[in-house]
């Protein structure tokens, strides 16, 4: 399973961009760096652990996914690409407001989870700049 993971100034960074760049009515969202599960639960034992640590693989609740869905394939003809690390995903009604300020692309299919993978070697940066880690 994979999922989408940002850290407390990853967070900060995308509300304080909304609002400086929003005009009403818009989804901000931001390219997030997704990962394993696995590896996740793996490094957090490797910090938190101990020898008496077990790793019990349940597998799939019903109706868990596989992989986390970001913008929706309903929502693709309404987002466009803001910059490298941001989307925007216009109102489905029509506003009086002026959206053309958005002039990136639409984008072409939906954001996955899958799609933006990171490695153990990021996710262990990303956690320890988030003071998850020892």
């Amino acid at each position: 399973m994979t999922r989408f993971f940002i850290n407390l100034s990853q967070a900060v960074r995308l509300l304080l961009f909304a609002t400086m760049k929003g005009i009403g009515g818009e989804i901000f969202v931001t390219n997030m760096p997704s990962f394993y599960l696995r590896d996740i639960i793996q490094i957090l034992v490797d910090n938190y652990g101990d020898s008496n640590t077990k790793i019990i693989e349940i597998g799939a609740r019903e109706g868990e996914k596989i992989h986390e869905i970001l913008i929706t394939q309903h929502e693709i003809t309404r987002t466009k690409r803001v910059n490298e690390d941001y989307y925007v995903i216009l109102p489905q009604l029509k506003t009086s407001r002026d959206y053309s300020v958005y002039d990136g692309e639409f984008i072409d299919k939906c954001l996955m989870s899958s799609d933006n993978l990171k490695d153990k070697d990021y996710l262990i940066d990303m956690l320890s700049a988030g003071g998850w880690l020892k």
